[in-house]
C-alpha cells in the first residue's frame, strides 16, 4: 500500500511520509496510536484486527484505543479480515448438563469442522460479550472449551478461570473473556458422506456465573493451511471447513468500530458483520457496509479542515495574482478547434486503446533503481517506529514505457 501512494504521488523526496508503527498487541497499539497523535497524521491505515478485546458491537479496550485517534480527528481505514466462513456467532444457551446449545441437529451442543491435511495447525478461539472499556478489567462470567476428535474423544480443552476485582491472576486464570486452544499437528478426518457428524467437534460449558439473553459467544477456527491440492485434482480447496459457521458477525476489533472506515473483498473469505434489520442498517458495519456515507464524511471532514488551514494562513498566503496562461493559439471564427493542433487519429481498429498509467518500475527491471531512502526517527529505534521515504520499484508484464523522466508511461495490453 505504501508503494502504490509513494507512486501516485509521483515518488518525490518531498512527497507524503509514511510512519511504519508497531501494533503487534493492545499496549503497542495504544502507544501507536498516541504517537500518531502526537504527530499529527493525516491518516491510519491498520490491516489487522484482534481475536478478542471487543465484543462485536465497536466496544471494547480495543476500539477505545481506536476511538481516541478518531476524536483526535485522524480518519481510520481498517481491513475487514480473512475470517469469512470461519466464525460461529450465536447466542448463550444453556442446556441442563450445563453445555450450551450451539446448533439444530442429531448433536445441538457441538459445532463440527473438517480438517483435510495431515499435520494441519488448528486454533480454536472463544470469546463472548464481556468485555469493559478497560483493558483486563475482569469477569465473573466463566466458559470453558473443549475439543473432541471424530470419535468422541477429547483431544484438547481451555478451562482457565475467569477472574475479576483487584487479585492478581494465577497460571491457569485469566481476566479476560476469552479461551483459546491450538491442535499442533492435527491429523486430516476422513469424509464419510453417511455421516455428516464424523469430524472434530467443538463444546461449550458455562463453569459459572449469571448469563443473560442479551449473552453472545463467537467461536473462530483457523487453520496454518488454508488450501490444498487433492491427489488428481487441479484446482486448490480449502484445507479447513467450519461445517456450522454462522456466515455473519465475522469482523473482529477494530474492524467492527462504527467510527472506523472498515473495507473488505468480494471474496467470500472476506469478513462481514452482523445482519441487522433495515431500520438499522447504518448501525453495524459490514462488508463495505456505510462505505458511501463514510466517503462523504471523510471528504467533508477534509474539506473542513483544508478551509481552516487557509484561514491560519492568512490572506498573504493566498495566491494575488491569476496563474499566467498560455498564448491561446488562433483560432477561426465559428469553430472550436484550433488549426495549430489537428485531431490525433484514432487507434487502429482491433488494437487495445493505450492508457495512461502511474509509472511503477523502470523499462529494465534489471537497471531498477532505489529512489529515496529509509531511516530510523531518531530517538524511536527501540520502539519499532520506521519512516519509510522511498519504497521499492514494482514490475509490470508486456509494458511499453515512454516519457520516465515526467513518471508516467505508455501502456499496452496489460496482463
Amino acid at each position: 500500500m505504501a508503494q502504490i501512494v509513494w507512486s501516485v504521488a509521483g515518488s518525490h523526496p518531498n512527497g507524503p511520509k509514511f510512519y511504519l508503527l508497531n501494533a503487534s498487541g493492545p499496549t503497542m497499539l495504544r502507544r501507536a496510536v498516541r504517537f500518531a497523535i502526537e504527530h499529527k497524521v493525516d491518516l491510519i491505515l491498520f490491516s489487522g484486527s484482534f481475536e478478542g478485546g471487543g465484543n462485536g458491537d465497536g466496544r471494547g479496550p480495543i476500539n477505545r484505543a481506536v476511538a481516541e485517534a478518531t476524536a483526535a480527528g485522524i480518519p481510520w481505514i481498517n481491513a475487514a479480515g480473512n475470517a469469512g466462513r470461519k466464525v460461529y456467532n450465536g447466542p448463550v444457551r444453556i442446556l441442563k448438563d450445563g453445555y450450551l446449545r450451539l446448533r439444530d441437529g442429531s448433536d445441538v451442543a457441538a459445532l463440527r469442522f473438517r480438517n483435510r491435511v495431515d499435520e494441519n495447525t488448528v486454533s480454536v478461539t472463544l470469546t463472548w460479550n464481556d468485555y469493559r472499556e478497560e483493558e483486563d478489567a475482569g469477569t465473573d462470567k466463566d466458559l470453558d472449551l473443549y475439543v473432541e476428535d471424530p470419535s468422541g474423544r477429547r483431544v484438547e480443552a481451555g478451562e482457565k478461570r475467569q477472574v475479576s476485582g483487584s487479585r492478581v491472576p494465577g497460571p491457569d486464570e485469566t481476566r479476560n473473556p476469552r479461551e483459546r486452544v491450538v491442535l499442533t499437528a492435527l491429523p486430516a478426518s476422513p469424509e464419510v458422506f453417511t455421516d455428516p457428524d464424523y469430524c472434530y467437534r467443538i463444546r461449550i460449558r458455562a463453569k459459572r456465573g449469571r448469563f443473560l439473553p442479551t449473552d453472545r459467544l463467537r467461536v473462530l477456527v483457523t487453520a496454518s493451511r488454508e488450501a490444498y491440492v487433492p491427489p488428481g485434482g487441479d484446482s486448490p480447496r480449502e484445507a479447513l471447513e467450519f461445517l456450522d459457521a454462522s456466515g455473519d458477525g465475522e469482523l473482529y476489533p477494530p474492524a467492527d468500530n462504527p467510527l472506523v472506515l472498515t473495507v473488505g473483498d468480494p471474496e467470500s473469505s472476506s469478513s462481514i458483520g452482523r445482519h441487522r434489520p433495515p431500520g438499522q442498517a447504518g448501525r453495524h458495519p459490514g462488508r463495505l457496509a456505510g462505505l458511501l456515507h463514510r466517503r462523504r464524511r471523510l471528504g467533508r471532514f477534509l474539506e473542513r479542515r483544508s478551509l481552516r488551514r487557509r484561514r491560519r494562513r492568512g490572506p498573504e498566503s493566498r495566491r494575488t495574482h491569476p496563474r499566467p496562461q498560455p498564448p491561446a493559439p488562433d483560432r477561426p471564427a465559428g469553430t472550436g478547434r484550433s488549426l495549430l493542433r489537428p485531431r490525433r487519429p484514432a487507434h487502429p481498429p482491433g488494437e487495445l486503446a493505450p492508457a495512461r498509467i502511474p509509472l511503477l518500475a523502470d523499462p529494465d527491471p534489471g537497471q531498477a533503481r532505489r529512489t529515496g531512502s529509509e531511516r530510523t526517527v531518531s530517538g524511536l529505534e527501540g520502539q519499532g517506529v520506521n519512516q519509510c521515504l522511498g519504497p521499492s520499484h514494482l514490475t509490470r508484464r508486456r509494458v511499453i514505457f515512454e516519457n520516465s523522466s515526467r513518471g508516467w508511461c505508455l501502456a499496452r495490453n496489460l496482463s
